[in-house]
């Protein structure tokens, strides 16, 4: 099996491409992969998550990603929306592709599976319909009209697990010693509650958050 490090690892991820980050909200999210994504200072990047949060987050409020296709971006109930995402979209500094978590899942699958589409039920009535202008097939079994979701083919997908094999297959348990960190892992270890909170106080001024930047994701020592 071919190892590499980190840096080369992301090196590797040319700008506009489609990542796929694997993990869910505050849970097992690659952050320390995001965090590279950042200090290499890749831009134009098309972020694909079923449900994200301050791993997307984060890479909005630098300027790596300008198009996300995810279901929902937030930090739960535990911090509510997520502010640079937020403030983006309105701004409309990004392209927001909006889904419900299942059309990513859906779109991901079609594309493993080769096909140009999959059909799902339960979305004719959703405002996504007409959002994303998500076509309809008719079953040609029973007649019943399907919603038809696109698939999605990322160039690069980033999942955070602890053993992984040359054909792709993963075993979550370190890769990156807490390579999710800020966000869980597992039964390893929980959220960041305080740098969680550090990280929502420091989206509040755009100078308050490079210095965050600077200190967290760039190691630079911030004078007090």
């Amino acid at each position: 099996m071919t190892q590499t490090t980190l840096a080369e690892a992301i090196a590797s991820v040319a700008d506009g491409s489609i990542v796929a980050l694997g993990g869910n909200t505050i849970h097992r999210a690659p952050c320390a992969a995001v965090h590279e994504l950042i200090r290499q200072h890749k831009r134009r990047l098309e972020v694909i998550k079923t449900a994200g949060a301050y791993d997307v987050d984060v890479l909005v409020g630098t300027g790596v990603a300008d198009r996300v296709s995810a279901g929902f971006i937030g930090f739960e109930n535990v911090f509510g929306l997520a502010p640079q995402y937020r403030r983006a979209a309105e701004q409309g500094r990004i392209e927001v592709k909006e889904h419900a978590c299942y059309t990513v899942i859906t779109a991901l699958r079609a594309a493993v599976q080769g096909v140009p589409f999959l059909p799902i039920a339960g979305m004719l009535d959703s405002d996504l319909m007409h959002a994303r202008n998500f076509k309809t097939v008719t079953d040609p079994y029973s007649g019943e009209e399907l919603a038809a979701v696109q698939s999605i083919r990322p160039v690069v997908a980033i999942v955070h697990v602890q053993e992984a094999d040359e054909q792709g297959n993963g075993r979550i348990y370190g890769v990156v010693p807490r390579g999710a960190h800020p966000c869980s892992c597992g039964d390893l270890y929980d959220y960041d509650h305080e740098y969680l909170a550090q990280y929502i106080e420091a989206c509040s001024r755009p100078e308050r958050y490079q210095a965050w930047l600077d200190e967290n994701v760039f190691g630079k020592v911030v004078s007090r």
